[in-house]
């Protein structure tokens, strides 16, 4: 298989009308997400994606709302 000339806007892959998104965070940020995510009992993905939320104005998704 070839590979493409140009990789795809942040590695966004469609999976079910959800957007995977992959990036990386400086260690200190990375730290506070892991005590977020223990404190709370959330998943890596879920942690970001709470935080993203409550980030961009939108309603926190249950159980932390």
């Amino acid at each position: 298989m070839a590979s493409k000339p140009h990789p795809d806007p942040y590695r966004r892959r469609p999976a079910g009308g959800k957007t995977s998104v992959f990036a990386s965070i400086h260690g200190d940020c990375a730290a506070e997400l892991r005590a977020f995510c223990a404190k709370h009992e959330l998943t890596t993905s879920g942690g970001v994606h709470h935080l993203l939320r409550v980030a961009l104005g939108l309603e926190p998704l249950s159980p932390l709302n």
